[in-house]
């Protein structure tokens, strides 16, 4: 690419991501035929995809049906809206303006005339690039400042995701708290009274089979959940949850958030009452892999996996809990039954997955709660008492 179409080059990318949001995204496997190309993304635009090089028709015709791979690659791992269509632009002077299917082919310098739809879409298109004296000067000009740029921006977005969030978090705020006051009302209880601290659990409502079978109190389903009687168990669930909930907040909000966590406490605890001897169980931890199976989904969805490191870390996480699960004293079953409801809760909520899949995990939701439901009925005896 010629010097002055280099500072062309920078100074488009710098006008479409200071300006308009765009990100650079990397390309390999395309042929260098063409020069350097540069790929750019944003998926709240009109043209989610713009593509920028110095290639003439005859390579333009040449590379059509890769050209046209990338965009499909790129826009399956956005999840670009269906309107979303896509700027091939080319500073070569013989290259043509048209439009193929869904992708825009346009001819860019200083001064160019452009369609109205290119215009209300990139006002300053044609004019964010000009020629200047010295070239190479405005080149490493322009290089600092879109690299200044990137890390401001990233040094922004470090603060917003910092721990000050996390802890203003309502998805994580609100059942904090309520999990650490009724563990300081625990501590109360078996110090005035001189109980002992799972004694006290029960009488505040930790999940008991004997005492929702005899007496009715299904809500312990759920209040179970909120209660721990271990200051370590308290720790390690809260601290789970300052991760989990923040991310679940930025993919559902506060509403969805909080009805996948009391889904996956009450259905990790019923799966105990189904299956599981007369025990008293306590802790938020069904919740929390109600989110971890919510957020597989959505990742999933989404295309996160095919990120090989973000793969490890997540996966890695999920071995970990497994391994958590399998310990003493600890509920898999409870840990399991959330993360199914997590999962089926984060399918029926995502509009963006097929309207088929929806149903079918409704249907198999609704068979599944009427299973548990007859197991629940014809198994509700128990042998000991605590």
């Amino acid at each position: 690419m010629q010097l002055n179409k280099q500072v062309w080059l920078l100074q488009l990318i710098k006008y479409l991501i200071t300006t308009l949001g765009y990100m650079r995204v990397s390309v390999s496997g395309r042929p260098n035929s063409a020069g350097q190309d540069e790929w750019l993304v944003n998926p709240t635009r009109k043209y989610a995809i713009v593509h920028i090089s110095d290639a003439p028709d005859t390579v333009r015709n040449a590379q059509s049906r890769i050209t046209l791979a990338t965009f499909r690659q790129i826009e399956g791992l956005l999840k670009t809206p269906e309107s979303s269509r896509y700027l091939d632009i080319s500073f070569n002077s013989e290259a043509s303006v048209y439009r193929d299917g869904e992708i825009e082919c346009i001819r860019l310098y200083p001064g160019a005339e452009l369609t109205p739809d290119i215009i209300q879409q990139f006002p300053q298109l044609s004019t964010c690039i000009y020629d200047v004296e010295d070239a190479d000067k405005e080149i490493g000009r322009l290089q600092k400042d879109i690299i200044s740029f990137a890390i401001s921006k990233s040094r922004a977005q470090r603060s917003e995701d910092g721990v000050g969030a996390h802890l203003k978090c309502p998805t994580f705020l609100v059942p904090a708290l309520i999990c650490i006051l009724y563990w300081g009302l625990i501590m109360v209880i078996t110090g005035q009274f001189k109980s002992d601290s799972t004694s006290a659990a029960i009488a505040l409502g930790a999940y008991y089979k004997a005492y929702v079978v005899i007496f009715g109190q299904y809500w312990r389903l759920l209040t179970g959940g909120l209660i721990h009687i271990s200051p370590l168990h308290l720790f390690c669930n809260i601290m789970a949850l300052y991760s989990l909930g923040y991310m679940a907040h930025k993919e559902y909000g506060f509403l969805k958030s909080m009805l996948i966590l009391i889904v996956g406490v009450m259905t990790g605890n019923l799966l105990e009452f189904v299956c599981g001897a007369n025990k008293v169980i306590v802790g938020i931890s069904g919740g929390l892999f109600a989110l971890l199976g919510g957020l597989t989904v959505t990742y999933l969805r989404k295309g996160y996996f095919r990120n090989p490191g973000f793969r490890t870390s997540y996966l890695s996480s999920i071995y970990m809990n497994i391994v958590i699960s399998l310990l003493p004293n600890v509920s898999w079953m409870g840990h399991l039954g959330g993360f199914v409801a997590g999962m089926a809760i984060a399918v029926l909520m995502d509009a963006e997955l097929s309207r088929r899949l929806r149903i079918n995990a409704a249907i198999c939701a609704l068979i599944a709660a009427v299973v548990i439901g007859y197991l629940g009925f014809n198994n509700s005896g128990f042998n000991e008492f605590y």
